[in-house]
């Protein structure tokens, strides 16, 4: 019997799959708890800062360590009409789109992070749908 090579991506698919139900069930309310005990045990440096998603999703504008910004959705200055505006934003959401999608691909832990107002923003891990439980029998 052959068995397909496994591909280091694929390797870290696994993992950070593994890791991310480990941590599960005890954050699945707690978007910033989550995705900080998913960072901190597969190592990501510099640690993610503060108990609050605007307090990561800040860190994650300014990259350091191991982090990369792979865009930011805010729409560029001068773009004319709303209408203009409103395409610009859509065309930037599928090309960061794509780019998430490829680096979770490739098994890298891709965090998505909005900042609120309120104070209280929204991260989350960023995964294919490749990347389900069931795909890894």
């Amino acid at each position: 019997m052959v068995f397909p090579a496994v591909s280091d991506s694929s390797r870290k698919k696994q993992h950070l799959i593994a890791v991310c139900e480990k941590h599960w069930e005890r954050h699945r309310y707690n978007c910033s708890g989550f995705v900080r005990a998913v960072a901190d045990e597969l190592g990501v440096f510099p640690r993610l800062a503060g108990p609050q998603a605007n307090q990561i999703y800040n860190q994650l504008k300014k990259p350091a360590g191991t982090w990369k910004l792979i865009g930011d959705l805010a729409p560029p200055a001068n773009l004319g009409t709303p209408e203009n505006a409103k395409q610009a934003l859509v065309k930037r959401g599928q090309q960061l789109q794509q780019l998430a999608a490829a680096a979770a691909r490739n098994g890298d832990l891709v965090v998505a992070a909005s900042y609120s107002s309120s104070g209280h923003g929204h991260v989350a891990i960023v995964w294919t749908p490749l990347a389900r439980r069931e795909d890894r029998k």
